[in-house]
């Protein structure tokens, strides 16, 4: 069976945990997979190249080198007592030398038209005359 807790109003999924957290058990941390730096092209460097450097867990506590402009990026999952799935990670920071230039909070509603899963499944449903929704999506 699956189920899915929705916006009333608007129909767009919501994070269920709120609502089921005495009901669920979560004392698995998330995960981290890979952590990189991509150099802009023209703008900067990573270990000396152009190119990007991907760390592995194995490799977290090696410093990256870099110069002029980099983005930072991270493979994360969120995982759950119980169950193989992998879900997205509700908060992040990134911190520079002690100093937080980043951070993320994931508010737990999702915009349902925004998410790549379910662009394909909407299409089947617009109407392409008028671009109405002819059947409601439920995931």
């Amino acid at each position: 069976i699956h189920m899915d807790v929705r916006d009333t109003a608007t129909e767009d999924p919501l994070d269920p945990m709120p609502y089921f957290k005495k009901y669920i058990k979560d004392d698995v941390a998330p995960e981290i997979r890979s952590i990189a730096l991509y150099p802009v092209a023209g703008e900067g460097e990573v270990e000396g190249k152009p190119t990007a450097a991907i760390h592995l867990p194995a490799s977290f506590n090696q410093p990256f080198t870099a110069w002029g402009k980099v983005i930072a990026g991270i493979k994360a999952y969120d995982k759950m007592t119980g169950t193989t799935n992998i879900y997205g990670v509700k908060y992040l920071s990134l911190n520079i030398d002690g100093k937080e230039v980043y951070f993320h909070h994931e508010s737990g509603q999702y915009t349902c038209r925004l998410c790549r899963s379910c662009q394909q499944r909407l299409v089947d449903h617009v109407d392409l005359r008028t671009g109405v929704d002819t059947a409601r999506l439920y995931g």
